[in-house]
């Protein structure tokens, strides 16, 4: 793994959005359950273009910030013509000292978002640390959306940080898969089946074997960090966010098996969604 980031403060800021509709709120994005998501609507009128702003109660490091649509409209995606921020539209990341916009510390510009079809996921891992940041500004423009009913645009999941990279503790193989909720079933008395659709998810199980006392320490490090089962962001590749980051949280019986044992074992990470 490349890093984790346990310590979201957007869970502790002020959302203020410019555009949202009903209980689909902005401070929506602050929940751990993806699906329970943010809509802005009418862009048709407002040029395809939303802004948020995502005020931290106190001086944040930032080196992370991401962004997760919510599943259900992933499923949507197989229909034609509902993909709700497509990978041509566009993403602007502006972090500042001060709430009121003033001195800015740093700026991506206006950038693919690249989000892939099924994952629905963009973030950016910057350059440096900045501290002190103060308010994250994201100007979304999703020139894909530009046709009523469709013009609007959903996101689940906001999150921004300091993440914790590991010393050498990590150690290949990473077995990655999936896992979905469909279930099916026949009746006795009949010949139809039915089919309950659910949500595909990523499971991840990254290896720690060979610990010595300095790889010890980064693996505790990482637990006592995420020992109460919180979600956070795991990212295997800086600069592939698209495909490698994921939100994730430790199964209650790896955190117990891992109190025992620290030797050649998988830590399964499912995807939260």
């Amino acid at each position: 793994m490349s890093f984790v980031l346990a310590d979201n403060w957007v869970d502790r800021a002020t959302i203020i959005a410019h555009n949202e509709v009903g209980k689909m709120r902005a401070e929506n994005l602050k929940t751990d359950t993806v699906g329970n998501c943010w809509r802005a609507n009418n862009l048709s009128i407002s040029g395809n273009t939303v802004t948020l702003d995502i005020q931290a109660s106190e001086p944040e490091p930032t080196q992370v910030l991401f962004l997760q649509r919510p599943r259900y409209s992933r499923r949507k995606e197989k229909e034609p013509g509902i993909e709700t921020f497509s990978a041509t539209d566009t993403i602007e990341h502006q972090l500042y000292s001060e709430h009121d916009a003033t001195n800015l510390l740093w700026g991506s510009g206006e950038q693919l978002s690249g989000i892939v079809k099924g994952l629905g996921v963009t973030g950016v891992y910057l350059p440096e640390r900045v501290p002190n940041v103060r308010l994250w500004r994201i100007i979304f423009r999703a020139y894909s959306r530009s046709i009523a009913p469709n013009d609007f645009i959903e996101f689940g999941r906001a999150v921004a940080g300091d993440p914790f990279k590991f010393t050498t503790a990590y150690a290949a193989p990473l077995r990655r898969g999936g896992r979905s909720n469909s279930t099916s079933r026949r009746p006795k008395a009949g010949v139809s089946v039915h089919r309950r659709r659910a949500p595909q998810y990523r499971i991840w199980a990254p290896l720690f074997k060979s610990i010595d006392t300095d790889e010890y320490e980064s693996v505790e490090d990482f637990l006592l960090d995420v020992g109460d089962l919180t979600q956070f962001l795991i990212g295997l590749e800086e600069d592939q966010p698209h495909r490698t980051w994921m939100l994730g949280a430790i199964k209650d019986e790896d955190l117990e098996r891992y109190s025992y044992s620290w030797s050649r074992l998988p830590m399964t990470i499912p995807e939260t969604i």
